[in-house]
């Protein structure tokens, strides 16, 4: 490839510059806005509830550390979606049903 080419393909590349920047801006508000809305998401490692997403109070985290060490959980993840005026729990396999009503009723009480 010669220096003339070469400045030709440059050339031709940099018309196309504002277009490629429209397609990556479009794309990216499509992946912001296809992403699930959440409240907060809790990521448990070694029984401690770290705040992923989202803001949560410090109570409702020591709740939730509490039943994890109460219910031998050390590892999962907790999403709390929007539902309404309230929120809804989504919880990752590694925590069990009963675990998951506790935290259920630790969210409800913090809510209201």
């Amino acid at each position: 490839m010669s220096s003339r080419d070469f400045a030709n393909f440059g050339a031709g590349l940099m018309e196309h510059v504002p277009q490629l920047v429209l397609v990556a801006v479009i794309v990216g508000v499509i992946w912001i806005l296809s992403r699930p809305r959440v409240v907060f998401v809790l990521r448990i490692r070694d029984g401690i509830p770290v705040v992923v997403r989202g803001r949560v109070r410090d109570a409702l985290l020591r709740a939730v550390e509490d039943i994890c060490r109460e219910n031998g959980i050390t590892s999962g993840t907790v999403t709390a979606l929007p539902c309404g005026r309230r929120a809804r729990l989504k919880c990752s396999a590694e925590i069990p049903a009963a675990c998951q009503q506790q935290l259920r009723n630790v969210l409800l009480s913090e809510w209201r």
